[in-house]
């Protein structure tokens, strides 16, 4: 395959995913996205988000503070117009420096000079509350054109050193061949202050070779600094973090008895692809130099040694044992160092999932997707599509360039038109929404999917078939067309969040009945559940975007269940009549759909969940309510469910089972702290069982 194929085929892809009305910024974006899923899945980035910001002198198209303080910005250079050009230096040039002008101002308070509606408000506030603790910036430049190679130094803004990396389209026409991964991670003499003394594994091993030794503290500090989290092994990433308790017991022990850190702690445990070895005449050796250099145990130790330096304290007399395994086989690298990040992280309550593409899972699933015809009521159910599901980074794109000459081109992408595709990563959000997590989905995209795979090897999904690809492709309809109400409705903000807040809420209210079969068989949304949408967003936005915090960061808020919960107590206003959309048969979990749907409990468990439901009347549950609030006992969302679940005894509705779960947790406190209902309902058979609302 050529450049040139591929340059035509890369723009073809992007202009046929956008409506004909878009514009060139969404244009833009599209292409943004596509890119951003390919860096993400190649470990380049971890939890981008879009962001599409233009102003003189300063544009972002993305970008992501990490918690250990990466920031990390892109700016797109996208011509809609041409396959294959050339992008001039100082365009080059002028798009970086525009990025970086957002970052110089963003540090100093851009944000109160733009409305909160702004998308370039929300990384603005984000920067300026973060500002001393971001220890370096990386700004990428994307773009379909094709960029002199050459090596852009690094600058420096606000004090950070900024590096500045270009992913242009001779770089992902290699990504696309297999030729080239992310950014190789050469670790050199200066950066290990010298070297690092070891000794080597004594006997003769034909698949590796393996270093045990001492790290200084300063040493393992100073590479997260720079590399930050590249340096962790893809499996584990989404485990970093700074602020558990066995994290906080490293940090006193760094602060009070530094010199007792190697004698408490475990070590880690590190792969490369080469080493360069200094031979000592005691039979010792010094690392000189380490290509993709990967910590697959021991994330933890490495992020709280970089805290503890930033915070100021004195690591010298800190070290740490490491073991190094180097595989002398290169083609084994993506086989042995997942399972090398396992089994050295066995003894960690952390659960490990093969997180790969080629999990039976998802290989099924594509298996599925290019056998499955699409229904086409338009044509008398003469069927014309399938939907294609991308289990592999860039494998549509690689299929359509496969077919050679333009009129087997043509004829695959009529076959499986772009819009038509469904990468892992979307599945992961479109099921997570679905299953009313929300909170989850508004981490991003790799750790939504980190979180999917846990769920789906935890709970022994099994294999899928084509009950469950067409629920699935339902889900995508269902959540692409929130997609497109929400951005025609102007909500400026916050996209994501509230696409996955309001399916997830459309979820918890029919208690996941919709009837995703119909949504399939029509492949478009009936118009009574497009009117509720439309109105359980307008919802959603202004719920997500008041959050209980004067002045707390939306995204953030986003990100934490109270956030979810406090929505479950709300209602819509004028909902239409949604039963007739819901599904009327047996549970569609009966079948073998459970890995992709969360319905509503079976009768018999539904009843029970029900039976739980505290037996009060209305006024017992205003009543609570108005305890509440007088006594300071419950909290503004706790007070707010309690009115809520009055108004739904009042209706005579049956709860949902979430509903239930949240209305015991709130009268069980409620009853520890004094409160006694003054009203309990005689009899609850009496009253009509209707389907649950609110």
């Amino acid at each position: 395959m050529t450049l040139e194929s591929f340059a035509t085929d890369l723009l073809e892809e992007v202009l046929q995913s956008v409506e004909a009305a878009d514009n060139g910024d969404f244009q833009e974006n599209r292409f943004t996205e596509e890119i951003l899923s390919w860096l993400t899945e190649l470990g380049e980035c971890f939890t981008p988000e879009v962001a599409h910001f233009k102003q003189p002198g300063m544009k972002l198209n993305a970008w992501d503070l990490q918690e250990e303080g990466t920031l990390d910005l892109f700016v797109t250079v996208f011509d809609g117009t041409r396959a294959l050009y050339r992008l001039p230096r100082g365009e080059v040039l002028d798009a970086i420096s525009r990025c970086q002008r957002f970052l110089e101002r963003s540090m100093n308070g851009l944000f109160r000079d733009l409305e909160e509606t702004d998308p370039g408000f929300e990384p603005a506030q984000s920067i300026s509350a973060r500002s001393s603790q971001i220890s370096r910036a990386r700004v990428f430049l994307l773009t379909n054109g094709i960029v002199a190679s050459e090596v852009m130094p690094d600058s420096s803004v606000g004090g950070v050193i900024v590096s500045h990396h270009i992913w242009d389209l001779e770089r992902l026409f290699q990504v696309s061949e297999g030729r080239t991964g992310p950014e190789t991670i050469d670790i050199d003499s200066d950066q290990l202050s010298g070297g690092l003394h070891c000794v080597a594994l004594p006997s003769e091993n034909e698949v590796y070779q393996s270093y045990v030794g001492v790290a200084p503290g300063p040493v393992l500090a100073g590479l997260f600094s720079r590399w930050g989290q590249r340096l962790l092994e893809r499996n584990l990433r989404s485990y970093l973090q700074t602020r558990t308790k066995v994290n906080k017991e490293m940090m006193e022990t760094l602060r009070k008895t530094p010199g007792m850190f190697f004698a408490y702690n475990n070590g880690i445990s590190t792969t490369a692809d080469e080493v360069d070895i200094a031979a000592g005449q005691d039979g010792s050796a010094t690392i000189r130099r380490l290509r993709n250099f990967q910590v697959v145990n021991g994330g933890q130790t490495t992020a709280t040694l970089t805290e503890a330096a930033k915070s100021g304290m004195d690591l010298s007399n800190v070290f740490v044992q490491f073991k190094l395994t180097v595989l002398k086989d290169p083609t084994k690298v993506d086989e042995a160092v997942p399972l090398i990040a396992r089994y050295a992280n066995s003894q960690n309550k952390v659960s490990l999932s093969d997180f790969s593409s080629n999990h039976p899972y998802h290989v099924e699933l594509e298996r599925v997707s290019r056998m499955l015809w699409v229904p086409n009521p338009d044509q008398r159910g003469k069927s014309t599509t399938k939907w294609y599901y991308e289990r592999v980074r860039a494998a549509y794109l690689n299929d359509v360039r496969a077919r050679g000459t333009p009129s087997k081109k043509r004829q695959f992408r009529n076959e499986f038109p772009v819009q038509q595709k469904i990468t892992k990563t979307e599945l992961a959000k479109y099921d997570m929404s679905w299953r009313q997590l929300p909170h989850i989905v508004s981490l991003g995209a790799e750790k939504n999917y980190l979180r999917f795979m846990d769920l789906l090897v935890s709970d022994k999904w099994p294999l899928p078939d084509e009950l469950t690809f067409q629920k699935m492709v339902a889900m995508a309809i269902l959540f692409r067309r929130c997609d497109t109400i929400v951005r025609k409705g102007e909500y400026q903000g916050y996209k994501a969040n509230i696409d996955t807040y309001s399916i997830a809420y459309l979820s918890n209210l029919t208690g996941a009945k919709v009837d995703l079969l119909a949504i399939w068989n029509q492949q478009a949304l009936p118009a009574v559940l497009e009117e509720a949408l439309q109105k359980i967003v307008a919802m959603v936005y202004t719920h997500i975007t008041t959050p209980p915090r004067e002045g707390m960061n939306v995204t953030e808020w986003c990100k934490k269940q109270d956030c979810w919960t406090t929505l479950c107590a709300k209602t819509v206003s004028d909902l239409p009549d949604l039963s007739p959309i819901l599904w009327k048969g047996p549970s569609q979990t009966e079948s073998n759909t459970s890995s992709t749907t969360v319905e509503a409990p079976a009768p018999g468990k539904e009843a029970e969940m029900i039976c739980e439901f505290p037996p009060l009347s209305k006024e017992s549950w205003f009543g609570l309510a108005a305890w509440g609030k007088q006594t300071g006992m419950l909290n503004g969302w706790e007070r707010k469910f309690a009115f809520s679940m009055g108004r739904l005894v009042a209706r005579r509705l049956n709860p949902y089972p979430n509903q239930v779960k949240y209305a015991v947790k709130i009268v069980t406190k409620a009853s520890e702290k004094g409160w006694k209902a003054e009203h309990v309902k005689e009899s609850r058979e009496e009253e009509p069982k209707k389907a649950g609302g609110k």
